[in-house]
């Protein structure tokens, strides 16, 4: 699955201001099989929260921290270490 024509790469600055305390619809298109999420970034509290659906049956919920480094986004889920 490729990204949508006429996608570009957001910056880290401008994705945090745009996502902070508001529902996005986020589609992963790297991993194994599509995953499909509705997530909520709160820069303050440093966390990702939402549900996601892993190849059209898999549902799970995401609560994970999250931090910026190098202009890169980075999360971590319960017992990984942060980068």
């Amino acid at each position: 699955m490729n990204p949508p024509a006429g996608a570009v790469k957001a910056t880290a600055a401008s994705f945090a201001e745009l996502s902070n305390g508001r529902p996005a619809n986020v589609v992963v298109y790297d991993a194994d099989a599509p995953i499909i999420a509705r997530l909520v970034w709160d820069w303050k509290k440093k966390r990702i929260t939402g549900d996601y659906i892993h190849d059209g049956k898999n549902r799970g919920k995401v609560k994970r921290t999250i931090s910026f480094a190098d202009g890169k986004a980075c999360s971590v889920g319960k017992g990984e270490k942060q980068p």
